[in-house]
C-alpha cells in the first residue's frame, strides 16, 4: 500500500474506535476490544481483541517504502490462554476483519474447552 493509502487506513482504524496500542514485537499496532466477558471478581475482562499490526518496508535495493498492516485475533479467556489468529490478505476490509474476529470467537468457544487447574 502506498503512503496515502496506509494513512487513509489508520484514519479509518481510528474512525472504528481502534486505539494506539504502542510498540507488539517492535511494530506499531491499533487495536479494538471485540468482547468483554465478565471475570470471576465481576470485573469487566477484554477476552476478544482484533489487532492491526503496521509495517512500514523498504523495497528491496529501493528508497520507495511499503506499508502494510496485518490484523491478528487475539483471544484470551483466562490468564492462562492465548490464541492469535493472523487474518492478513491485502483486500480484507477492516469490517470483514472484524466479521471473522467475531466467528473465531464462537469458534473457540465451542471448540476448544477452557483449561481450570
Amino acid at each position: 500500500m502506498t503512503k496515502n493509502e496506509y494513512n487513509d487506513y489508520i484514519e479509518a482504524l481510528k474512525a472504528r474506535g481502534y486505539k494506539f496500542g504502542g510498540s507488539w514485537y517492535n511494530k506499531p499496532y491499533y487495536y479494538k476490544v471485540i468482547e468483554y466477558r465478565e471475570d470471576e471478581d465481576g470485573d469487566s475482562m477484554e477476552v476478544c481483541q482484533l489487532v492491526f499490526k503496521i509495517y512500514k518496508m523498504e523495497y528491496h535495493c529501493s528508497d520507495d517504502m511499503y506499508y502494510a498492516t496485518v490484523p491478528v485475533v487475539v483471544v484470551s479467556r483466562n490468564a492462562d490462554e492465548r490464541l492469535d489468529f493472523i487474518i492478513a490478505h491485502p483486500k480484507r476490509s477492516i469490517e470483514e476483519c472484524e466479521r471473522i474476529a467475531r466467528e473465531f470467537m464462537e469458534f473457540v468457544d465451542m471448540n476448544i474447552k477452557i483449561i481450570n487447574e
